[in-house]
């Protein structure tokens, strides 16, 4: 399972207009996105500015501990080339943290017996 969060995200936030800032963001996860798809994993959620993955479910994938160390490098490289590009438009500079766990996991949908209030 890796998770990628962008580092001071709300400071980020309060230096840019949200009408640009909304667009930007998405070239931001957009482009994490690619990384992970491109190494054979799955996203399983974004959650505010970070973004969860997973690899090896629903589909077996061999070395996928290997994958997920080359989605987060990738996302690395991607990341600098993106927070080059953001600094000549006069955007702040972006900067993400990733953490990667291996290990087994049951990965299943749960279903609730009642709703939420």
């Amino acid at each position: 399972t890796m998770f990628s969060k962008v580092v001071d995200f709300s400071v980020l936030a309060s230096e840019v207009r949200f009408h640009e800032l909304v667009p930007v963001f998405a070239e931001y996860l957009e482009a994490m996105t690619e990384c992970i798809d491109e190494s054979g994993g799955t996203v399983g959620k974004y959650m505010d500015e970070s973004i969860m993955a997973f690899w090896n479910s629903p589909n077996d994938l061999e070395d996928h501990e290997d994958a997920a160390c080359v989605a987060a490098l990738e996302q690395q490289q991607r990341l600098e080339a993106i927070r080059k590009e953001w600094v000549t438009r006069g955007l702040p500079p972006i900067h993400a943290r990733i953490g990667i766990s291996a290990g087994a996991v049951r990965a299943r949908a749960i279903r609730q017996t009642r709703a939420l209030k």
